[in-house]
């Protein structure tokens, strides 16, 4: 590319700072899953012989974690009546309870946590947001923000779960699965990194990004017909 290309005059990059009236839950990574259908799933799929690693921003000191829920008090069940006619009987989890983070290995193929791994605690809620179950866990204080996956600057504002959604499935419509998620909370104010431009800047990136691809072919070509078999 050019050594030249610089932003013209009257190029505007920026990014957003937003508020948000109501509690509001984001899907951040379009191909994540657990294999849990439900919440009450996942709390029982997820234990210390086999936690979930959880995402987090890559950086020098980063420090990723696998998560694990701690057995709570067994589930209650209940009956209720259906049209009062007879009773269905069905079981309710806690609405809170307590997780263990543990080191994970950034190498591993699979989720994996050290084997020397140090433990750190806290707690999970509950909650409906907009009709959907979300699993919130709550930080430690000893945890880094980033390294739960939520840039510093959004650490009161974001928070981490996980959240039960309907995807549409083409032999039964829809399938209920549980995925990780983001709670945008209310009245906080939100950062979104992602660089925006103005359209004097777009058309200058636009310009370099054809100019880019434009040398690296050149550049793949002659070192095509340098070597002999190609690449």
């Amino acid at each position: 590319m050019r050594d030249d290309f610089v932003f013209p005059s009257g190029s505007i990059a920026y990014r957003f700072t937003y508020w948000l009236g109501d509690n509001e839950v984001i899907q951040p990574f379009g191909n994540a899953f657990t294999g849990a259908s439900t919440l009450e799933k996942l709390l029982k799929n997820f234990t210390g012989k086999q936690p979930y690693c959880l995402s987090y921003i890559d950086h020098t000191q980063a420090h990723p974690y696998a998560v694990a829920f701690e057995k709570e008090a067994s589930p209650t069940k209940r009956s209720d009546l259906l049209r009062k006619k007879r009773a269905i009987r069905s079981v309710q989890i806690p609405e809170k309870g307590r997780y263990v983070l543990y080191s994970a290995d950034s190498d591993a193929l699979f989720c994996q946590k050290n084997a020397d791994s140090a433990t750190v605690s806290g707690n999970w809620t509950i909650q409906t947001i907009h009709g959907t179950r979300v699993l919130e866990l709550m930080r430690p204080d000893s945890v880094a923000e980033s390294d739960l996956g939520v840039q510093p600057i959004n650490a009161k504002s974001v928070g981490i779960g996980f959240a039960e959604v309907l995807t549409p499935n083409a032999s039964y419509g829809h399938v209920r699965r549980v995925i990780p998620v983001r709670i945008l909370r209310n009245n906080e104010p939100i950062t979104d990194f992602r660089i925006k431009f103005n359209r004097v800047a777009a058309d200058a990136v636009r310009e370099a990004l054809v100019d880019a691809a434009r040398s690296k072919k050149a550049e793949d070509d002659s070192q095509k017909e340098t070597t002999p078999y190609g690449r």
